[in-house]
Protein backbone atom coordinates (compact mmCIF):
# COMPACT_ATOMS: atom_id res chain seq x y z
CA UNK A 1 0.00 0.00 0.00
CA UNK A 2 1.53 3.31 -1.07
CA UNK A 3 1.70 6.47 1.03
CA UNK A 4 -1.09 8.27 -0.91
CA UNK A 5 -3.54 5.42 -0.33
CA UNK A 6 -2.75 5.32 3.38
CA UNK A 7 -3.32 9.08 3.67
CA UNK A 8 -6.64 8.87 1.83
CA UNK A 9 -7.86 6.11 4.15
CA UNK A 10 -6.79 8.04 7.24
CA UNK A 11 -8.63 11.17 6.07
CA UNK A 12 -11.75 9.15 5.26
CA UNK A 13 -11.66 7.48 8.68
CA UNK A 14 -11.22 10.82 10.46
CA UNK A 15 -14.15 12.41 8.61
CA UNK A 16 -16.37 9.40 9.29
CA UNK A 17 -15.56 9.67 13.00
CA UNK A 18 -16.32 13.39 13.10
CA UNK A 19 -19.60 13.04 11.23
CA UNK A 20 -20.71 10.10 13.37
CA UNK A 21 -20.36 12.28 16.46
CA UNK A 22 -21.90 15.34 14.88
CA UNK A 23 -18.74 17.43 15.14
CA UNK A 24 -18.97 18.70 11.57
CA UNK A 25 -22.72 19.21 11.40
CA UNK A 26 -22.83 22.81 12.64
CA UNK A 27 -19.93 23.97 10.52
CA UNK A 28 -20.64 22.10 7.29
CA UNK A 29 -24.34 21.25 7.33
CA UNK A 30 -25.84 17.91 6.32
CA UNK A 31 -25.64 16.26 2.94
CA UNK A 32 -28.99 16.12 1.15
CA UNK A 33 -28.64 12.32 0.92
CA UNK A 34 -28.70 12.15 4.72
CA UNK A 35 -32.00 14.01 5.03
CA UNK A 36 -34.94 12.28 6.72
CA UNK A 37 -38.03 12.48 4.52
CA UNK A 38 -41.29 13.00 6.42
CA UNK A 39 -44.56 11.42 5.29
CA UNK A 40 -46.96 14.23 6.21
CA UNK A 41 -50.69 13.56 6.43
CA UNK A 42 -53.19 16.43 6.20
CA UNK A 43 -55.47 16.20 9.26
CA UNK A 44 -57.16 19.62 9.02
CA UNK A 45 -56.91 22.72 6.90
CA UNK A 46 -53.44 24.17 7.45
CA UNK A 47 -52.40 21.28 9.72
CA UNK A 48 -50.34 18.13 9.06
CA UNK A 49 -49.20 15.22 11.22
CA UNK A 50 -46.43 12.65 10.90
CA UNK A 51 -44.51 10.13 12.97
CA UNK A 52 -40.74 10.08 12.63
CA UNK A 53 -38.55 7.10 13.44
CA UNK A 54 -35.58 8.17 15.56
CA UNK A 55 -34.23 4.65 16.06
CA UNK A 56 -30.57 5.52 15.53
CA UNK A 57 -30.68 8.16 18.29
CA UNK A 58 -33.30 6.88 20.75
CA UNK A 59 -31.73 5.86 24.08
CA UNK A 60 -34.81 4.30 25.74
CA UNK A 61 -38.44 3.51 24.91
CA UNK A 62 -40.25 3.98 21.62
CA UNK A 63 -38.20 5.76 18.92
CA UNK A 64 -41.31 7.45 17.48
CA UNK A 65 -41.40 11.25 17.43
CA UNK A 66 -44.79 12.87 16.81
CA UNK A 67 -44.57 15.85 14.46
CA UNK A 68 -47.20 18.53 13.86
CA UNK A 69 -46.88 21.23 11.19
CA UNK A 70 -49.33 24.13 11.18
CA UNK A 71 -49.83 27.29 9.19
CA UNK A 72 -50.27 30.37 11.42
CA UNK A 73 -52.69 31.66 8.77
CA UNK A 74 -55.10 28.90 9.81
CA UNK A 75 -54.13 28.29 13.44
CA UNK A 76 -53.58 30.55 16.42
CA UNK A 77 -51.64 29.94 19.62
CA UNK A 78 -52.34 30.85 23.24
CA UNK A 79 -50.45 30.12 26.42
CA UNK A 80 -52.07 28.71 29.54
CA UNK A 81 -50.89 28.99 33.14
CA UNK A 82 -52.50 27.11 36.02
CA UNK A 83 -52.86 30.15 38.29
CA UNK A 84 -55.14 31.67 35.65
CA UNK A 85 -57.59 28.78 35.99
CA UNK A 86 -60.63 29.12 38.28
CA UNK A 87 -59.50 26.04 40.21
CA UNK A 88 -55.86 27.15 40.39
CA UNK A 89 -54.89 23.51 39.79
CA UNK A 90 -52.29 22.17 37.41
CA UNK A 91 -53.57 19.91 34.63
CA UNK A 92 -52.25 17.36 32.15
CA UNK A 93 -52.07 18.39 28.49
CA UNK A 94 -55.15 16.29 27.74
CA UNK A 95 -57.11 17.93 30.58
CA UNK A 96 -55.94 21.39 29.46
CA UNK A 97 -57.27 20.64 25.98
CA UNK A 98 -60.66 19.50 27.31
CA UNK A 99 -61.02 22.45 29.66
CA UNK A 100 -59.98 25.12 27.16
CA UNK A 101 -61.68 23.54 24.10
CA UNK A 102 -58.40 23.54 22.18
CA UNK A 103 -57.61 21.30 19.22
CA UNK A 104 -54.05 20.60 20.33
CA UNK A 105 -51.96 21.28 23.43
CA UNK A 106 -48.29 20.78 24.25
CA UNK A 107 -46.14 21.69 27.21
CA UNK A 108 -44.41 25.06 27.62
CA UNK A 109 -40.93 25.69 29.05
CA UNK A 110 -39.16 24.77 32.26
CA UNK A 111 -40.44 25.78 35.68
CA UNK A 112 -39.13 26.12 39.23
CA UNK A 113 -40.04 24.04 42.31
CA UNK A 114 -42.82 26.52 43.07
CA UNK A 115 -44.19 25.89 39.53
CA UNK A 116 -43.32 29.35 38.31
CA UNK A 117 -42.34 29.33 34.66
CA UNK A 118 -38.65 30.09 34.20
CA UNK A 119 -38.20 32.89 31.71
CA UNK A 120 -40.94 34.89 30.03
CA UNK A 121 -44.46 33.49 29.80
CA UNK A 122 -46.83 35.99 28.19
CA UNK A 123 -50.56 35.36 28.28
CA UNK A 124 -52.81 38.04 26.76
CA UNK A 125 -49.97 40.53 27.17
CA UNK A 126 -49.24 39.74 30.83
CA UNK A 127 -45.98 38.15 31.95
CA UNK A 128 -46.95 35.24 34.21
CA UNK A 129 -43.43 33.83 34.29
CA UNK A 130 -40.20 35.23 35.66
CA UNK A 131 -38.05 37.99 34.21
CA UNK A 132 -36.26 37.68 30.88
CA UNK A 133 -33.76 34.81 31.27
CA UNK A 134 -30.29 35.95 30.30
CA UNK A 135 -28.99 32.58 29.06
CA UNK A 136 -32.03 31.20 27.25
CA UNK A 137 -32.20 32.77 23.82
CA UNK A 138 -35.28 31.09 22.38
CA UNK A 139 -38.60 32.96 22.41
CA UNK A 140 -41.74 31.59 20.77
CA UNK A 141 -44.24 34.39 20.18
CA UNK A 142 -47.79 34.62 18.84
CA UNK A 143 -50.69 37.06 18.54
CA UNK A 144 -48.83 40.19 17.39
CA UNK A 145 -49.83 43.65 18.59
CA UNK A 146 -48.80 45.20 15.26
CA UNK A 147 -50.53 44.09 12.04
CA UNK A 148 -47.30 43.95 10.02
CA UNK A 149 -45.73 41.24 12.23
CA UNK A 150 -45.95 37.46 11.57
CA UNK A 151 -48.80 35.70 13.39
CA UNK A 152 -46.34 33.37 15.15
CA UNK A 153 -42.58 32.93 15.04
CA UNK A 154 -39.44 32.05 16.97
CA UNK A 155 -37.18 34.92 17.97
CA UNK A 156 -33.51 34.12 18.54
CA UNK A 157 -32.57 36.61 21.24
CA UNK A 158 -28.90 36.16 20.43
CA UNK A 159 -29.53 37.81 17.07
CA UNK A 160 -32.40 40.10 18.04
CA UNK A 161 -31.52 41.99 21.22
CA UNK A 162 -34.87 42.66 22.85
CA UNK A 163 -35.96 43.82 26.28
CA UNK A 164 -39.24 42.61 27.72
CA UNK A 165 -40.90 45.93 26.86
CA UNK A 166 -39.82 45.57 23.21
CA UNK A 167 -41.77 42.34 22.58
CA UNK A 168 -44.73 43.19 20.35
CA UNK A 169 -46.69 40.00 20.97
CA UNK A 170 -49.38 39.04 23.48
CA UNK A 171 -48.34 35.38 23.80
CA UNK A 172 -44.75 34.29 24.44
CA UNK A 173 -42.77 31.37 25.87
CA UNK A 174 -39.04 31.60 26.58
CA UNK A 175 -36.69 28.62 26.60
CA UNK A 176 -33.35 27.57 25.14
CA UNK A 177 -32.43 27.43 21.47
CA UNK A 178 -31.66 24.01 19.99
CA UNK A 179 -30.03 25.26 16.80
CA UNK A 180 -29.99 28.51 14.87
CA UNK A 181 -30.49 29.58 11.27
CA UNK A 182 -26.76 29.11 10.58
CA UNK A 183 -26.96 25.43 11.56
CA UNK A 184 -25.11 25.86 14.86
CA UNK A 185 -26.18 23.55 17.67
CA UNK A 186 -26.86 25.71 20.73
CA UNK A 187 -26.93 23.00 23.41
CA UNK A 188 -24.17 21.18 25.20
CA UNK A 189 -23.37 17.55 24.45
CA UNK A 190 -24.19 15.46 27.53
CA UNK A 191 -25.48 11.96 28.26
CA UNK A 192 -28.64 13.27 29.95
CA UNK A 193 -31.58 11.55 28.31
CA UNK A 194 -35.29 12.27 28.57
CA UNK A 195 -38.43 12.54 26.51
CA UNK A 196 -38.30 15.76 24.48
CA UNK A 197 -40.52 18.57 23.21
CA UNK A 198 -39.30 21.09 20.64
CA UNK A 199 -40.86 23.82 18.55
CA UNK A 200 -39.44 24.99 15.23
CA UNK A 201 -40.08 27.54 12.51
CA UNK A 202 -39.72 26.75 8.83
CA UNK A 203 -38.32 29.13 6.23
CA UNK A 204 -41.85 29.50 4.85
CA UNK A 205 -43.17 30.60 8.25
CA UNK A 206 -44.87 27.38 9.37
CA UNK A 207 -44.65 26.25 13.00
CA UNK A 208 -43.61 22.68 13.78
CA UNK A 209 -44.01 20.84 17.08
CA UNK A 210 -42.07 17.68 17.93
CA UNK A 211 -42.77 15.42 20.93
CA UNK A 212 -40.91 12.16 21.47
CA UNK A 213 -42.33 8.96 22.90
CA UNK A 214 -38.90 7.71 23.92
CA UNK A 215 -35.82 9.27 25.50
CA UNK A 216 -33.12 11.22 23.66
CA UNK A 217 -30.20 13.40 24.62
CA UNK A 218 -30.84 17.03 23.79
CA UNK A 219 -27.91 17.17 21.37
CA UNK A 220 -29.06 14.10 19.45
CA UNK A 221 -32.68 15.30 19.37
CA UNK A 222 -31.42 18.52 17.79
CA UNK A 223 -29.44 16.49 15.25
CA UNK A 224 -32.59 14.62 14.21
CA UNK A 225 -34.48 17.86 13.63
CA UNK A 226 -31.59 19.25 11.61
CA UNK A 227 -31.72 16.16 9.37
CA UNK A 228 -35.44 16.48 8.61
CA UNK A 229 -36.47 17.41 5.10
CA UNK A 230 -38.82 20.04 6.54
CA UNK A 231 -37.24 23.36 5.57
CA UNK A 232 -36.60 24.15 9.26
CA UNK A 233 -34.90 27.49 9.86
CA UNK A 234 -34.30 27.22 13.61
CA UNK A 235 -35.70 25.42 16.66
CA UNK A 236 -35.96 25.73 20.42
CA UNK A 237 -36.40 23.17 23.19
CA UNK A 238 -39.25 23.19 25.69
CA UNK A 239 -39.52 21.20 28.91
CA UNK A 240 -38.64 17.50 28.78
CA UNK A 241 -39.07 14.32 30.78
CA UNK A 242 -42.51 13.56 32.21
CA UNK A 243 -43.48 17.17 31.45
CA UNK A 244 -43.07 16.55 27.69
CA UNK A 245 -46.67 16.14 26.52
CA UNK A 246 -48.90 16.41 23.47
CA UNK A 247 -52.66 16.11 23.10
CA UNK A 248 -54.54 16.35 19.79
CA UNK A 249 -58.22 15.69 19.15
CA UNK A 250 -59.65 15.81 15.62
CA UNK A 251 -62.11 13.59 13.73
CA UNK A 252 -59.17 12.16 11.76
CA UNK A 253 -56.70 11.86 14.63
CA UNK A 254 -56.50 11.43 18.39
CA UNK A 255 -53.08 11.59 20.05
CA UNK A 256 -52.00 11.64 23.70
CA UNK A 257 -48.28 11.46 24.48
CA UNK A 258 -47.65 9.91 26.90
CA UNK A 259 -50.83 7.93 27.46
CA UNK A 260 -50.61 8.59 31.21
CA UNK A 261 -49.79 12.25 31.81
CA UNK A 262 -48.76 14.11 34.94
CA UNK A 263 -50.07 17.59 35.70
CA UNK A 264 -48.06 20.54 34.35
CA UNK A 265 -48.34 24.26 35.16
CA UNK A 266 -47.98 25.84 31.72
CA UNK A 267 -48.94 24.88 28.17
CA UNK A 268 -49.29 26.17 24.62
CA UNK A 269 -52.76 25.71 23.12
CA UNK A 270 -53.74 25.60 19.46
CA UNK A 271 -57.04 26.77 17.97
CA UNK A 272 -58.45 26.98 14.46
CA UNK A 273 -58.88 30.56 13.24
Amino acid sequence: MDCATICQRLVKTAFSFLFSFGVLYPAMGLDVAERIVIDWKIIAEGMEYAEIQGSHYCRSGSPIIAAVRVSPDHWRFETGYYKDLPSGHRLSANSWRHLKNAVFVFNAGLYAENYRHLGLLFSRGRNLGSKLHGSWKGLFVAHPIDDDLPSARIIDLQNEKLLEKDIRYKEAVQSLMLFDRDGNLRVRRTENQARRTAIAESKSGKILIFVSRGEYTLWEFAEILMRLDADIMHAMSLDGGAQSQLSIELPQLSVNIPETQITIPAVILGYSR
